[in-house]
């Protein structure tokens, strides 16, 4: 909390390599957060370059998916967090809504991602509305597109 951008940027060259498992760690996950909160772009593109190939696995983990989140907070656009992102979209996105650590990262899709990204999240929650509405992370999800969805995406979910 306190590091300086090029302070944080040490700590994750001395992460390299073990980002992945770093990730998953309860305590270690939130050093990864606060790097990529203080030093912005560069820690992204740092981080989301060694979990490119685990997104899956990261938005199923309570650390993995605070990191993602953060990621898409504050780096949304930067290219290996969208190149992550779309990783994470391109497999099953009712179980990621329906998860109980992948909704929230649903939900920063939802917030930070880009268009198309959000389009994908809003698709599936389009394919069965009354059961995301019913379930108990999926409403989370289904309630972040009717707070802050286009409101075309707001009609065609609420028809």
């Amino acid at each position: 909390e306190r590091a300086s951008p090029a302070q944080a940027e040490a700590a994750l060259t001395g992460l390299r390599g073990t980002i992945v498992a770093a990730a998953r760690s309860r305590y270690a996950s939130v050093v990864l957060e606060k790097a990529i909160h203080v030093s912005g772009r560069a820690a992204a593109e740092c981080v989301a370059t060694e979990l490119l190939g685990n997104g899956r696995a990261m938005a199923f983990n309570s650390g993995g998916s605070g990191v993602v989140r953060a990621l898409l907070e504050h780096a949304a656009g930067a290219s290996r967090v969208v190149e992550l992102t779309d990783e994470l979209l391109g497999e099953d996105l009712a179980a990621l809504c329906c998860h109980k650590y992948g909704h929230r990262v649903a939900e920063a899709v939802l917030s930070n991602g880009s268009v198309r990204q959000r389009s994908a999240v809003v698709a599936t929650l389009r394919g069965d509305p009354v059961r995301f509405g019913k379930h108990r992370f999926a409403a989370a999800v289904l309630q972040q597109v009717l707070l802050q969805g286009a409101p075309a995406e707001c009609r065609s979910l609420a028809q």
